[in-house]
């Protein structure tokens, strides 16, 4: 995983997996609620109640590697919206 500082003490995450385990036991409690209920929550999927459930783990499971060392790290939930396919396709039975 890779990271820098920036000047203002922040640190960035970046790379492939970038997770605190607060993100992704939060991530996994959400799959879990809708394996249970059969639906989305989809107030539970907005990035702010996201940041705040991995948040209200605490700060042992709001932590990062960085270099050798462990350090506190803020969640990190943001609104995505991926870009369009760039080919079209079809699931359904004989469809591309």
């Amino acid at each position: 995983m890779a990271c820098c500082s920036q000047p203002n003490g922040a640190t960035i995450r970046a790379g492939h997996c970038a997770f605190t385990p607060a993100e992704t036991i939060t991530a996994v409690q959400v799959l879990v609620s809708r394996l249970d209920t059969g639906r989305w929550d989809l107030s539970a999927l907005d990035p702010a109640s996201l940041n705040a459930q991995a948040a209200a783990l605490g700060p042992q499971d709001n932590i990062f590697p960085v270099g050798n060392t462990i350090e506190a790290a803020a969640p990190a939930f943001l609104r995505y919206r991926p870009a369009p396919y760039l080919r079209p396709f079809d699931l359904a039975p004989g469809g591309r």
